[in-house]
């Protein structure tokens, strides 16, 4: 597996919502912000939820965001310069990851950074998670490998990659290692 890189390399950007705020306002911060994650806080500046452009769009203008999230998990908060593996094989380890996972917000000292979407952390938990099995068979394989297919973007975890005979994808297109 590639050599994992700190989590703020997986971060999409997101911005600061009032709970208290109409979906209407939120949706027009996240426009004027051009993101497409916002995380809503508390009077207090604790983090209550994320949300999303699509949530935000797709709900009644007049709702305040607070009840738009209610019964979401809370985020998980972390630093910018952790390795984002070693966030993900401690979530793996948790009780409910396959239930209540919430997305990762990263900040430092108080300032948001963004947010690492449920979606990233899952791709990456499978990865670790075929990994673990790999290297518990018996003469498994040194690595598994993630690789691409630039023209139709497929994606394939490669356990043995002979030189003579590289991945292709379903469409017989030779497939390159994806770095993360």
């Amino acid at each position: 597996m590639a050599k994992s890189k700190p989590i703020q390399e997986w971060v999409s950007l997101a911005t600061r919502l009032d709970a208290d705020e109409t979906v209407a306002k939120a949706l027009e911060t996240l426009e004027q912000a051009n993101v497409t994650f916002g995380v809503v806080s508390d009077p207090a500046g604790g983090w209550i939820a994320t949300i999303t452009l699509r949530q935000l769009r797709d709900a009644s203008k007049g709702t305040s965001v607070r009840t738009l999230v209610s019964g979401k998990p809370r985020p998980i908060v972390t630093e910018p310069g952790i390795k984002f593996d070693s966030v993900v094989k401690k979530l793996l380890h948790r009780p409910g990851f396959e239930t209540d996972l919430a997305d990762i917000v990263v900040q430092e000292q108080d300032k948001l950074r963004g947010v690492v979407p449920r979606a990233r952390i899952i791709d990456r938990a499978s990865l670790i998670v075929i990994r673990w099995g790999a290297d518990r068979l018996e003469g498994a394989p040194i690595d598994v490998m993630l690789y691409e297919c630039e023209i139709c973007q497929e994606r394939k975890l490669v356990a043995y990659y002979d030189p003579k005979n590289p991945p292709k994808c379903k469409a017989g297109h030779l497939m390159k290692p994806v770095e993360e």
